[in-house]
């Protein structure tokens, strides 16, 4: 499967029209990988590796999209090579509740659709940001 997949994505990226691939491989849950770091290190990154060569041997960028705390596997997945990581939705809302508080002081006006975004809750969300990226 691996091979076949690294061949698809080798002839997209020779298209013209193409400006970069996208991969959706989800690797996690909201805790942790789905598998221990070990298996993904054995048997995926080393193709995740090869794909990226492939397709950057065309000149053109690739993105992981992947769901799931991967804080265990990041240095593994940037040892890959990608040129960039979808971000998480959750991890978004909080980025944005908080530059919005210090840019305008009014983050209901960005989150009106996040749940519990509010001005009283803020410093707890900047909280949760932090243990999301340095754990």
């Amino acid at each position: 499967v691996a091979t076949r997949m690294i061949e698809y994505f080798d002839t997209l990226a020779t298209f013209d029209v193409v400006g970069a691939l996208v991969l959706g491989e989800d690797m996690g849950f909201k805790t942790q990988t789905l598998l221990s770091p070990e298996v993904y290190r054995e048997y995926l990154f080393p193709w995740h590796a090869k794909l990226v060569k492939a397709v950057h041997t065309h000149g053109k960028p690739i993105i992981l999209h992947s769901c799931g705390n991967l804080r265990e596997i990041m240095d593994d997945i940037i040892d890959c090579g990608w040129d960039a990581k979808h971000i998480l939705k959750q991890v978004l809302i909080i980025v944005q509740a908080v530059a919005c508080f210090f840019v305008t002081e009014k983050p209901h006006h960005i989150l009106k659709d996040a749940p519990g975004a509010t001005c009283d809750n803020l410093h707890s969300l900047g909280k949760k940001l932090d243990h999301m990226l340095h754990g």
